[in-house]
């Protein structure tokens, strides 16, 4: 990311698209980086849940810019927070799933 002049210190709910070089073989055009990590003392980075909300509507609103540029297909979001958040997994997927849902329906 520094080599494309983006400053690596973003506010919560931040997205980020980079063009992608090695994953471009598979496919995939860019990598989203999503400011959902806030650093907690004495326990390093978890990621904060309550962005999450603030992060999927990005994610989309950046790809739609992008994709009015270029052909692309889809987005896909991996476990955001699934391993940092100390949430049960089944919390982190509802909340995505939520974040995904309301922007289905703002359309």
């Amino acid at each position: 990311m520094r080599t494309l002049g983006i400053n690596q210190r973003a506010p919560s709910g931040t997205v980020v698209a980079t063009p992608t070089s090695q994953l471009a073989k598979y496919g995939v055009k860019y990598v989203f980086h999503i400011a959902a990590l806030q650093g907690v003392l004495g326990h390093g980075y978890r990621c904060n849940l309550e962005v999450l909300d603030d992060c999927i509507p990005a994610a989309f609103e950046c790809f739609a810019k992008l994709s009015s540029q270029e052909d692309l297909e889809s987005l896909a979001f991996p476990r955001l927070g699934a391993e940092t958040s100390e949430e049960p997994l089944a919390d982190v997927v509802t909340k995505l799933l939520h974040g995904i849902k309301h922007v289905e329906c703002a359309r």
